[in-house]
């Protein structure tokens, strides 16, 4: 994989195998996390930002998964807000995520999506997500205005989560 710095500080990311590019996708502001799928190495997660507000730091992106063994390419979500939080579940079958301040399933072989919890908290922004034995972490920002702005510390919550 390379990221390849494009004009008004805008990235490209490549996805090499065998000197062919395999994947690729343009006006990458930044890359979260890739997370690789913990039941095969076939399929990865990649969430992207693509747009941060100068004013109030919020943030648009999307979330891409490749699956490295037929070389395809599938959007999750392409209304990523103020999140960078993606990780496969204990099956390897569904990605979990945040948008905004919901969490999301989205099974990857049916390409179904449901929010399964919402934390009625708009101003929240998630860094990262981990599940391990049906509990999941999520580490956040509750309000990124002021957290950022005051260098306030990221919050921690855990919780059972069951498919």
């Amino acid at each position: 994989m390379s990221l390849n710095k494009g004009e008004a500080n805008y990235f490209r990311l490549k996805i090499d195998k065998d000197k062919n590019i395999v994947y690729q996708i343009d006006s990458i502001l930044s890359v979260g996390k890739i997370q690789y799928n913990p039941k095969n190495t076939t399929g990865i997660i990649i969430p992207i930002t693509k747009y941060q507000n100068a004013d109030d730091f919020s943030t648009v992106g999307e979330i891409q998964y490749f699956n490295t063994t037929e070389l395809q390419s599938d959007c999750i979500e392409r209304n990523l807000k103020n999140s960078e939080a993606v990780c496969f579940d204990d099956s390897g079958s569904f990605c979990l995520y945040m948008s905004a301040d919901s969490l999301f399933a989205y099974n990857i072989f049916t390409k179904e999506k449901k929010a399964i919890f919402a934390f009625d908290n708009p101003m929240m922004y998630s860094v990262e997500m981990k599940i391990k034995n049906n509990i999941l972490t999520l580490i956040y920002y509750p309000n990124f205005v002021e957290d950022f702005s005051d260098f306030n510390s990221a919050k921690v919550i855990t919780f059972d989560y069951q498919e």
